[in-house]
């Protein structure tokens, strides 16, 4: 007895084609630096300890004091990283003099100067300071910028949000500033306490002379 043989087909094990989609998902590098800002809540001591680094990384000369060049390295240094962070593509664009793809952000004319964005503006003839023509681009949500927004409110004696702004906005250029400096006014316990809500008490029921008719006078003086 002879097994059947069974034929068999090559279309019955032809494996239907599938094409398989690769994302790519390009994460923009985060300097070291910026774990300093998520860890400290202090503006002096995260500018302090920055000097410290960047001496550890012979970036500034090794010295026992702290001189203002090194204050503002520090800051430019953290402000550089707060960029990167939230301005990887736009800081890439303006490298390579490409034009902007968000409307808001091309309207301040942004630029490039020593690797910090700047705004444009119309103050190019003016005889003021080059941070006073050209303000330093933050971004509006930041813990950098809450820590610059503190310490320039208590440096300022506690001032309100129109004068802060006005004073912030001399050095930094800060997206929906108006917004964010009133959110960390309303966190300041400082101005809370001294701004408190008057208490008023309830009146007592009005006297029937008041509430009730009268006869009218029936003599005239």
């Amino acid at each position: 007895m002879v097994w059947p043989i069974k034929s068999f087909s090559n279309n019955e094990f032809t494996i239907p084609e599938e094409e398989n989609l690769v994302y790519l998902v390009v994460k923009p590098t985060i300097s070291p630096l910026y774990i300093l800002i998520e860890y400290f809540s202090s503006w002096t001591k995260l500018l302090h300890s920055t000097i410290y680094v960047l001496k550890f990384l012979k970036i500034l000369p090794h010295n026992n004091t702290i001189r203002k060049f090194d204050l503002d390295q520090a800051e430019y240094t953290l402000i550089g990283a707060v960029q990167q962070r939230h301005f990887h593509s736009e800081y890439k664009l303006l490298s390579e003099n490409k034009p902007l793809k968000s409307n808001f952000l091309r309207k301040l004319n942004p630029f490039i100067k020593d690797h910090i964005i700047r705004v444009g503006g119309r103050l190019s003839y003016a005889n003021v300071a080059f941070d006073h023509k050209h303000p330093i681009l933050l971004p509006k949500s930041d813990p950098f910028v809450n820590l610059l927004i503190d310490y320039n409110h208590k440096k300022y004696c506690h001032t309100g949000t129109h004068l802060l702004q006005s004073l912030l906005q001399q050095n930094y250029w800060i997206l929906a500033a108006r917004s964010i400096i009133r959110q960390r006014i309303w966190k300041c316990n400082h101005c809370f306490r001294l701004n408190p809500k008057p208490n008023y008490s309830i009146m007592k029921d009005l006297p029937s002379e008041r509430v009730n008719k009268q006869r009218h006078f029936y003599r005239r003086v």
